[in-house]
């Protein structure tokens, strides 16, 4: 497998489903990428909503107690089974060609161990491009 994709969650009801199906929708093969989704002890209806990805064959979601962030993704890299990994915060929502340019970018450059990317944000209908200092 190419790529994995972690999707850590806490109390994302609102946003949840737009983050997991912008995974899902990437133009890339399918065989060659996952979604790991760690439910970090939300109280919302996050683990409801997650239920009707749970056919996809793409995804793995786990559930457990809200222990943070931190071990949210340490869970989600250990599940990770992707020569690359993805990570992702549940509020956010990938274009449909991100994982075939970064990982491009990845494959011509051997050398690099990690990569980060500009990034939208979007803010009462607004968006805007940030890049990483």
């Amino acid at each position: 497998m190419k790529t994995s994709i972690i999707i850590r969650a806490f109390n994302a009801e609102n946003f949840i489903a737009r983050a997991v199906q912008s995974a899902l929708n990437q133009n890339f093969p399918e065989k060659e990428f996952e979604v790991v989704v760690v439910n970090d002890g939300s109280s919302d209806r996050t683990r409801e909503i997650l239920q009707f990805f749970e056919a996809e064959p793409r995804m793995r979601i786990f559930h457990q107690e809200n222990r943070g962030a931190i071990f949210a993704a340490n869970v989600g890299f250990n599940q990770a089974q992707g020569e690359y990994v993805v990570l992702v915060d549940d509020d956010d929502y990938l274009e449909s060609n991100f994982l075939r340019e970064l990982t491009a970018i990845l494959d011509r450059n051997p050398r690099f161990s990690f990569a980060y990317s500009d990034y939208y944000e979007e803010f009462e209908g607004e968006k805007r491009i940030n890049k990483p200092q």
